[in-house]
């Protein structure tokens, strides 16, 4: 269609369209197109309870957040999650999260696409290692504090 008849019915003065570009694919998508990505499923707890998980399923790249710190305990492992934090926020986007039980924490987190989180418990204190958690998968696997850098690269670019 001629650009002038687009002109003339107002649809380029008031016209926005927001996109995304991923740099990891070299894709260009449309904000909306992100609505897609969220899910809600119901999985059981192990009370037996039907329990609601939102997930939003953006691609690790394109997460604004894309790291969840979470103290298992806050008063025994806060000190430990806040030097991970600044350790980490030099590299990545980072949210540090100490409120209410691990599982809402995660559960939060999840909802709004970041896609790993970690975990600070009593291991961190005495091995040097952490836990983290797959937003997409729920799987965790334990990594030492020296090679967490390396492995979040790798991971979300």
């Amino acid at each position: 269609m001629n650009p002038k008849v687009w002109e003339a019915s107002g649809h380029l003065a008031g016209f926005s369209d927001p996109l995304l570009d991923c740099k990891e694919c070299k894709t260009r998508r449309r904000a909306d197109n992100l609505i897609q990505d969220y899910d809600k499923s119901v999985n059981a707890d192990a009370m037996s309870q039907e329990e609601d998980r939102i997930v939003f399923n953006i691609k690790p790249a394109l997460a604004p957040i894309k790291i969840n710190i979470l103290p298992l305990i806050k008063k025994k492992h806060a000190k430990k999650a806040r030097e991970l934090y600044t350790m980490l926020v030099k590299y990545f986007m980072v949210q540090y999260d100490e409120s209410g039980s691990i599982g809402k924490r995660y559960r939060r987190g999840d909802a709004i696409g970041i896609p790993y989180a970690i975990t600070v418990d009593d291991a961190t204190l005495e091995q040097e290692t952490v836990t983290v958690r797959d937003r997409d998968t729920m799987e965790q696997c334990v990594i030492p504090v020296s090679e967490l850098i390396t492995f979040l690269s790798k991971k979300l670019w």
